[in-house]
């Protein structure tokens, strides 16, 4: 099955979910993540790319949570 991800935005607020419209199987379970992994290891530029990708993404969201934290540390009524 190949997963169907809609976006659902929110409107007051920087933040972003997904949906999925459909059943969709579970990627770490598909051998996926080891094709992936195998690809990577025979092709050097693919590994790194892969690698720079996810890290520029989890450097934002690192970011983006620290942000929200000093907020909420800032301002303790968002807490309420």
């Amino acid at each position: 099955m190949s997963p169907c991800w809609r976006r659902t935005p929110s409107p007051s607020s920087s933040r972003a979910g997904a949906a999925c419209s459909r059943r969709a199987a579970p990627l770490a379970g598909s051998g996926f993540i080891k094709a992936i992994r195998a690809e990577c290891a025979q092709d050097p530029a693919l590994g790194h790319e892969v690698t720079s990708r996810f890290l520029r993404v989890t450097l934002h969201r690192l970011r983006t949570t620290r942000t929200r934290l000093l907020d909420i540390r800032a301002q303790p009524e968002f807490l309420a």
